[in-house]
């Protein structure tokens, strides 16, 4: 049985939504072409602006893919796939609607979805009374904002992981990393950190600025360097960044030490940028599963995670197998703000630690890690669940 699928949402912009979409798009594309008609239509953005900042960051195979997708005029489709932010779970006739949807404090209140609704008990009897709703969520963890907040069964709420791709993010010869750490002024003796991302607080870019000054003018490190990769198109990330150095009152010195990029750059580049970096720090507070990380071990580097959050799946298992040499823990705690937020709290001594606790004197062998990275967390892998659960959805509402 061919299918057809219209997938809404976002596939223009370099968000992490649209990431998610166009890598599920494009493996879709690759394996399943001869069993499901793919329509797309971009949706509305979040934030007006980034309007003015559309690129797609995929290489030229995959964004080529992208390209030739057929826009949606109007076809006949058994199922709409929408990823975008509000969460669209306006009914759809007789269509059944797959809701992809992160929660990334454990929370989904009113200002999660669309169209408006007064209180969560609005929002519940809406999702029992429309039962050709549907959700997917890449971690158990983002899972339990729904399971916790409305009576949505495991049948309609499934957990489908991220994945990496072994053409895009995939270890380099040593020379060549040599080489791109000596372009940017990075030495043989640097120990080079690492953080990629928004730069917004979820991201624990307090923590993580607070432990690097720690390291550096307190334990006297100085021959270690900060990289951080933000995204000042969407996100503004170098004033976010500006902002924290402010707030914790560092001294202007430990900027000497921060290599700061904001330009929205190419998952080629992105690959390089991951490969020249020592340990790839994700102290995160909140996230809905974590990519960075995925990826950055799928390059072969060591990453640093708290011991709970939405990673703690995904890097248990790929400590399991293959990968306990590359997966450092800090210590964290959950805890709850007075909104009945969620999220990772994580001391500053314990991050200083565990970081200076990494012997970066041993050379590693990533090989069979990311042997079952690129076998159990590949979009592959994860096209393939994601083409099962549509089936399992126009079966079951049929």
């Amino acid at each position: 049985m061919k299918i057809s699928v219209l997938f809404n949402g976002w596939i223009n912009i370099p968000h992490s939504y649209a990431i998610v979409n166009c890598m599920q798009l494009i493996h879709l594309y690759k394996n399943f072409s001869d069993k499901i008609d793919i329509y797309t239509q971009e949706l509305g953005y979040f934030q007006d602006k980034w309007n003015a900042h559309k690129q797609l960051i995929y290489g030229d195979e995959y964004n080529e893919i992208l390209r030739s997708l057929r826009t949606w005029n109007g076809e006949h489709i058994d199922l709409i796939y929408s990823i975008s932010f509000p969460y669209d779970v306006s009914p759809s006739g007789n269509t059944p609607k797959c809701i992809f949807y992160t929660s990334e404090m454990l929370i989904l209140n009113t200002t999660y979805f669309k169209p408006q609704f007064d209180s969560i008990q609005d929002i519940n009897t809406h999702l029992l009374k429309n039962m050709k709703l549907y959700f997917t969520t890449p971690s158990l963890w983002s899972s339990n904002g729904m399971t916790l907040n409305y009576d949505i069964s495991e049948a309609r709420n499934r957990i489908i992981s991220h994945g990496t791709d072994s053409n895009i993010f995939k270890r380099l010869p040593k020379q060549t990393r040599d080489n791109i750490r000596s372009n940017i002024g990075i030495t043989k003796d640097t120990i080079a950190l690492g953080l990629f991302g928004a730069m917004t607080q979820n991201k624990g870019i307090h923590n993580l600025l607070a432990a690097f000054s720690n390291i550096v003018l307190v334990h006297g490190r100085t021959n270690y360097k900060l990289i951080l990769k933000g995204n000042d198109n969407l996100y503004d990330s170098r004033r976010s960044v500006e902002k924290v150095l402010n707030e914790l009152n560092l001294p202007q010195k430990i900027v000497d030490y921060i290599l700061f990029i904001g330009d929205t750059i190419s998952f080629g580049i992105m690959n390089e940028m991951y490969n020249i970096v020592d340990l790839y720090i994700s102290p995160y507070m909140a996230e809905g599963f974590n990519l960075s990380p995925l990826e950055a071990l799928s390059t072969g580097i060591r990453v640093l995670v708290p011991r709970t959050g939405s990673t703690v799946k995904y890097i248990s298992d790929i400590q399991s197998n293959g990968g306990a040499d590359f997966i450092t823990y800090v210590d964290s705690t959950v805890v709850n703000n007075i909104v009945g937020q969620s999220y990772n709290h994580i001391n500053n001594a314990d991050l200083v630690t565990a970081i200076l606790n990494v012997d970066f004197s041993r050379e590693l062998d990533p090989s069979n890690m990311i042997n079952y990275i690129n076998k159990e967390y590949s979009w592959t892998k994860a096209s393939e669940l994601l083409y099962e659960y549509f089936l399992y959805i126009i079966e079951t509402t049929d």
